[in-house]
Formats: structure tokens, sequence, C-alpha cells
């Protein structure tokens, strides 16, 4: 059953959705994508597979984990906002992750990809961390005809 409005978005929200109930992570999905409609399917897997992939892992290793998406779209832009739990602050200097040795899971991977695709299209990928909370902003160039 469709949630987004995009077929690609909506199968990876639907495995997504189904590894985060499985381990115990409350994932909920408010908004649509229907204008990712405007990028190639290897772009869409590559935006959200490792938003979600990273979230998913930051969450296993806490009781009460989350993750939230809001998805919003304009006549000319996509804004996708991701949120996951986090035990701890995680450092972020110049939207690149400060990672440490002392570092038991390594949430930067997949970012830098995701940072290219927003480029592609003209937009940006911004990564920010409160001390409970970590977050993806995903803004994209997607004009609607």
């Amino acid at each position: 059953q469709p949630i987004s409005g995009n077929k690609i978005a909506d199968t990876i929200l639907h495995t997504k959705t189904k590894s985060a109930k499985d381990a115990g992570i409350d994932f909920t999905f408010e908004g649509g994508l229907s204008a990712l409609d405007a990028l190639s399917e290897p772009d869409i897997c590559g935006l959200l597979a490792n938003a979600y992939d990273n979230a998913i892992e930051a969450c296993l290793t806490q009781e009460h984990a989350y993750i939230h998406t809001k998805a919003n779209t304009t006549r000319n832009h996509t804004y996708i906002e991701i949120r996951n739990s986090i035990p701890k602050k995680i450092k972020i200097h110049s939207n690149q992750l400060k990672t440490t040795k002392e570092d038991n899971y390594n949430h930067g991977y997949g970012i830098e990809i995701m940072k290219q695709i927003a480029r592609k299209y003209h937009g940006s990928c911004e990564i920010t961390s409160t001390d409970t909370e970590f977050i993806v902003e995903i803004t994209l160039l997607t004009t609607t005809k």
C-alpha cells in the first residue's frame, strides 16, 4: 500500500518500517514524496536507504528508540527531515561527522553519498545533532511541471 506517492520511496519505506518495527523502533512517516519522480531510481534509493540504515543502526542500542520522517513538497522543492533518537550527542563540524575511536557505531556511513545526490539535484543534505536526536535534512530541487 502506498504511503509517500513515489513507488521506489514506498518500497524503501515498507522495508525500513518493517526492519525498525522488528527491532522495536517506533517508525513514523508523514507527508508526501510524489515529487521524487523527478529523481532517478538509484538516487532515491541512495538518499533514503542510507538515511534509514544509519538511523536504524543508531537506534539498535537504545530503549524507546524512534525514527520520525516528515516530507514536504512545494512547487519547486522537496524537503525531507529524518530524526532519530541517539544515546548521546554526536560531534558534527562543518556538516561532517567527527568520528572518535570510542564511537561504537559509525553513523557517518553513506552521508557523503547522500550529500552528492542532493547536490546533483541542486539541493543539500544537512546533518545536526542535539543531546538526544540526530537530524538529517534533505532539500532537493524537484520542480513540478
